[in-house]
């Protein structure tokens, strides 16, 4: 179970996110990761987006994923990139970030997943369970999280 204080809408949004740290930082067994004007607040032990990820791309039997987030809690993901075939991918430049690629905007990220069903459509693969028949309507594509496995090899990335 985790709890998510989002903060977006308020009229102080420093003065809110400072009393909302100060509350969560009293609580033991926790742990506190902050996003785009928001803090999440998680047990101690509870999986992050990394460990997911892992999860899953054992779960699919999948040797290299692509990863596009935006926010500090898709860092548990990108700093996977020495431990598995990742291409991790922020929306947006971070000096933090430890992702390896950086794209300006969701943008750029909706003309990516294009190209990226544009080459399957033109190389499929012989044991794909999922053929794509039509490019995604941006309205379709999530705006950050999005995980694009591949079962063989690295993964392309056409720009």
């Amino acid at each position: 179970m985790s709890l998510a204080i989002h903060y977006r809408q308020a009229r102080a949004r420093a003065t809110v996110r400072r009393l909302v740290l100060a509350l969560v930082a009293d609580l033991r067994g926790t742990r506190i990761v902050e996003g785009k004007m928001v803090v999440n607040v998680l047990p101690a032990g509870a999986p992050d987006k990394g460990t997911a990820l892992l999860a899953l791309c054992k779960r699919l039997r999948c040797q290299s994923a692509i990863y596009v987030g935006d926010d500090d809690n898709d860092e548990d993901v990108f700093a996977l990139a020495g431990q598995v075939r990742l291409l991790g991918i922020r929306v947006g430049r971070s000096r933090r970030s430890q992702a390896t690629t950086f794209v300006p905007n969701q943008a750029a990220v909706d003309r990516l997943l294009v190209k990226l069903a544009e080459a399957r459509q033109v190389h499929p693969r012989d044991n794909a369970r999922t053929p794509i028949h039509r490019k995604p309507a941006a309205s379709e594509i999530p705006p950050s999280g999005v995980i694009i496995p591949s079962q063989r090899g690295a993964p392309k990335v056409m720009a």
